[in-house]
């Protein structure tokens, strides 16, 4: 087959279904970016002593349960796209070499947004945080590389 096939359809699926497909990027995006700032925030030293990091692993839990029921009601509505790619004689191996190929696509859109939306806003959420605490915070700029790490591993490990 030609090089790069696969690739091609994975993009011209996913475009030709973009009304499916946006929200399902929207909401990925939409979930690395909440996970990075409540990491942000769970590891940024004004927070350190405050109560509540050890909530982590539920929103990890909701992000792989929400971003599996969205991908799932992706493809069942994608079936008929797959019926047709098997009557032209793609088998099994094929199909799963296209969705892989939007899998990847789809992964590095998000957490390559999600990442930069969180970093923008993260700073944004830790000036409310300590509004509401009542504390006093500077004003300076700061980017996790272990929010980062933690949140670029935990969504791999998602989406994979």
């Amino acid at each position: 087959m030609k090089r790069g096939l696969y690739f091609r359809l994975a993009a011209t699926g996913m475009s030709k279904n973009k009304k499916f497909y946006f929200p399902y990027i929207f909401t990925c995006f939409c979930m690395v970016m909440m996970y990075y700032i409540i990491q942000f925030l769970r590891i940024s030293d004004d927070f350190r002593t405050m109560r509540g990091g050890e909530s982590m692993h539920v929103i990890a839990v909701f992000s792989w349960i929400l971003l599996y029921y969205t991908n799932s009601f992706l493809i069942r509505r994608r079936q008929k796209e797959f019926g047709l790619y098997h009557i032209l004689g793609m088998g099994k191996r094929e199909l799963v070499k296209i969705l892989i190929w939007e899998n990847l696509m789809t992964a590095v859109i998000s957490i390559a947004g999600g990442l930069l939306g969180g970093i923008l806003f993260s700073k944004l959420a830790e000036l409310a945080a300590v509004r509401i605490v009542g504390n006093h915070l500077g004003y300076k700029m700061t980017i996790e590389p272990k929010a980062i790490y933690y949140t670029v591993s935990l969504f791999l490990a998602i989406f994979a």
